[in-house]
């Protein structure tokens, strides 16, 4: 497919991201034809840290995040999914 066909086709199905990666050279054409094609797996998801609740706890106190906000300041960390209760968390916190 040609350059401006391609381009054409991903307007029609309103691919605005992939056009927008395409001109600022993130991806190449043929990258680009492949996701028109439903072919994604040039795309790599996100790779996230593993939330240390020490080290976190270490940093909120050095931020001088007092002892009830930092359950809060941990609870938004962890995307709404603590792995502990708010107990546990405090034993941590008053630990570090």
């Amino acid at each position: 497919m040609d350059k401006q066909a391609l381009l054409d086709a991903l307007l029609d199905k309103e691919f605005h991201g992939t056009i927008h990666r395409l001109k600022k050279a993130e991806i190449t054409w043929q990258q680009a034809e492949n996701e028109l094609n439903g072919d994604n797996s040039h795309i790599k998801p996100p790779v996230y840290k593993e939330l240390d609740p020490y080290e976190l706890a270490r940093e909120l106190k050095q931020q001088g995040v007092e002892r009830s906000l930092s359950w809060t300041r941990y609870v938004q960390r962890t995307a709404l999914r603590p792995k502990m209760d708010a107990k546990v968390w405090y034993a941590i916190y008053d630990s570090v």
